[in-house]
């Protein structure tokens, strides 16, 4: 990892916690190293180290999992990391409204981030009106007066019930 080759020192760090997981626990200098994969710009290597901190499955790299889940900004990271924490069981640790917000906004079809409406809606959580209004007014890009418009067409529906829904809650 010293030498700039992160999956190759993630490769040899796989290999101590297969074999001496208590010696991983017990790690500093480890969980350091892969938690500052984390933020590194190649998010195979982000998605890599995830997957080791799952592995190592304590508390702290739970609610690593859980932060990175809730607010990366990369799409693949973000999806990787509330896909570990669901499947392992903590998921509730999940701000699920910040991270299905983060999927409206940033997904690049229309379809992909329609998927993140219903979930939004029946969270019931009056947090996700800001992101569903902001998905609402998105415009997409034109030539002069050509090929504007909503870049959301698919769920305009969608977004106008959705809010409507959580504008009624108390």
């Amino acid at each position: 990892m010293a030498d700039g080759r992160p999956l190759e020192g993630l490769k040899a760090y796989w290999r101590v916690v297969e074999t001496e997981k208590k010696l991983a626990l017990g790690s500093e200098k480890l969980r350091s190293n892969v938690e500052s994969l984390l933020a590194a710009r190649d998010s195979n290597a982000a998605i890599a180290a995830l997957d080791l901190l799952a592995a190592i499955d304590d508390e702290a790299a739970q609610d690593k999992i859980a932060a990175i889940a809730s607010s990366d900004q990369r799409n693949a990271v973000r999806l990787r990391a509330r896909k570990l924490a669901d499947d392992k069981g903590y998921g509730k640790k999940v701000d699920r409204v910040k991270s299905f917000s983060l999927d409206l906004l940033q997904f690049k079809s229309c379809q992909d981030r329609a998927t993140a409406v219903p979930v939004l809606r029946q969270l019931g959580d009056k947090r996700a009106i800001p992101a569903l209004e902001r998905a609402r007014g998105k415009r997409r890009r034109g030539f002069l007066i050509f090929g504007g418009g909503s870049a959301n067409k698919c769920m305009i529906a969608a977004l106008d019930d959705a809010i409507a829904h959580l504008s009624q809650l108390p």
